[in-house]
């Protein structure tokens, strides 16, 4: 977003007292966004974040009060990120359903595998 010239002149206008209370509304504004951003992170989401032109993606190791901290998919030390700048690789609620998903398949699968004990003969087939 850029600021039009009109918002630019009325800043350049504002007294001292008043810029202090207008930073102290844009230093709540932007704990707020952060705060906001960090929340929608949970530990163990994949992400992406960008560093010197290439894409890192990783795991949310650990959700510290200010940072994320990021382990490489790649292996490597963990990235200590702002939550603004991390993307999500996947979604939780993708990761939900892909999880779900996963779960039916492995019941399915054992239940194939599962022997049957046929009463008559009192053995498992």
């Amino acid at each position: 977003m850029t600021l039009s010239n009109e918002l630019i002149a009325q800043l350049l206008q504002l007294d001292r007292e008043d810029i202090g209370e207008c930073y102290d509304v844009l230093k709540h504004h932007r704990a707020s966004l952060d705060r906001k951003a960090k929340n929608a992170f949970s530990v163990g989401d994949l992400v992406t974040f960008d560093y010197k032109g290439k894409t890192i993606e990783g795991v949310i190791d650990k959700i510290n009060r200010r940072f994320i901290i990021v382990k490489p998919l790649e292996g490597g030390r963990g990235w200590k990120c702002y939550p603004s700048t991390l993307k999500p690789l996947i979604t939780t609620e993708d990761m939900k359903k892909l999880n779900s998903a996963l779960d039916e398949a492995a019941k399915k699968i054992v239940a194939q595998n599962q022997p049957t004990y046929n009463p008559l003969t009192g053995d498992f087939e």
